[in-house]
């Protein structure tokens, strides 16, 4: 074929430096395109100069072959879409005994595209059900953390890697916590530690490589960057915990960073939102004011954090000062659009007697306020 494909070029019926592309796709046999995806190619015809290619919705699509090297891209036979193709009762049987086989395919089929939402992609619906995906993936994920030579991205946007040469996992995350750049990125690597502490060789070695440097820079962080520091307090609490390990005299705590004085709204507001509670608890055991701060927030937070404040203020005995609250803002057209959301959704029981036409012309009125809000911006 490589012959034909020359003589085509040599005749000026395609270029000299599309001949590997197009022997590429005659002999694999599939390829694709950026819009109609994966492609079979059916027949290469050098006499007419094209080639019929089935694509889905386009089955026998007729392309020039001067023309194909421009808008298709060829793959093997190896590719997980080709694999789809040819073989789907192996890949679905793979899929369920050899997760990490089917990711490593899917690895070497997509390289530094291959994401998670990458593998969700090519194996959803038609290797496995949507609706069994999810656990699939958290096994998958279980075992590729174990296993020596998958390399797992701390952020979805990032490839998933395959490393031939094998690295235990004690290694590989203590070199993710070594090589993280910056607070933020050491507390993301911290909690996955934290996760796999139980197949750990050495928890006390993980400890003294990891809870000195998170103390260090927590104390860096306190005062200018008050969330993220408290978050780190957290993640290194938990780390040690998970690790067994103690946390020492004169490290920074909880106490350290609300010493500096911030602001419980700006704290709870940039943490994220599973740390969200704890941060009001937090807050709760190290301020006396705790209550009124939580009273004035509740109308200034999204329906979600007014949830968690009503919850920490009732399991303190403070709900009926915020029933006392609400009232006010209600009687006064005062409430926010977002408060008055949670109440109308939520229906609390103990407030649910708020729910009458002052509330209902309260809603209006915050309405009518964000969309003045909207146009003035």
């Amino acid at each position: 074929m490589k012959e034909e494909f020359e003589k085509l070029a040599a005749s000026g019926k395609i270029l000299p430096g599309d001949v590997e592309t197009l022997v590429q796709m005659a002999t694999e046999g599939f390829c694709m395109h950026k819009s109609w995806g994966f492609g079979r190619i059916k027949t290469v015809d050098v006499v007419l100069g094209k080639m019929a290619v089935d694509f889905n919705n386009r089955p026998g699509h007729s392309i020039d072959l001067a023309f194909a090297p421009k808008i298709l891209t060829p793959i093997s036979k190896e590719h997980i879409e080709a694999r789809k193709a040819t073989d789907m009762t192996g890949l679905k049987q793979m899929a369920a005994l050899q997760h990490q086989e089917v990711i490593k395919v899917i690895i070497d089929s997509y390289g530094i595209f291959a994401t998670s939402d990458k593998v969700q992609e090519s194996l959803v619906p038609e290797v496995i059900d949507k609706d069994d995906y999810k656990k699939w993936w958290e096994t998958a994920r279980r075992e590729m953390k174990k296993d020596g030579h998958f390399k797992l991205p701390t952020k979805k946007t990032e490839a998933i890697e395959y490393q031939s040469q094998e690295i235990p996992l004690q290694e590989r995350l203590q070199q993710d916590f070594s090589s993280a750049r910056g607070l933020k990125a050491r507390v993301v690597v911290a909690a996955e530690i934290s996760k796999n502490a139980g197949d750990l060789d050495d928890a006390a070695a993980m400890a003294e490589g990891t809870l000195g440097k998170l103390n260090e820079e927590i104390k860096s962080h306190a005062r200018t960057q008050a969330p993220l520091a408290l978050e780190a307090v957290m993640a290194r609490d938990d780390l040690a915990k998970a690790l067994g390990a103690e946390i020492g005299e004169g490290a920074p705590t909880e106490a350290t960073v609300w010493e500096t004085n911030p602001s419980v709204k700006e704290v709870v507001t940039a943490v994220p939102a599973a740390r969200q509670r704890r941060v009001l608890d937090s807050f709760q055991a190290h301020n006396e004011e705790w209550a009124t701060s939580l009273l004035v927030m509740a109308n200034q937070v999204p329906a979600r954090l007014v949830g968690e404040c009503a919850n920490l203020l009732a399991a303190h005995d403070q709900a009926e000062s915020f029933k006392e609250e609400l009232e006010h803002l209600i009687n006064h057209h005062a409430a926010a659009a977002e408060l008055l959301l949670w109440l109308a959704k939520e229906q609390p029981e103990a407030y649910t007697d708020l729910l009458t036409t002052e509330a209902f012309g309260a809603m209006l009125s915050a309405i009518e306020r964000e969309t003045s809000d909207e146009k003035r911006a």
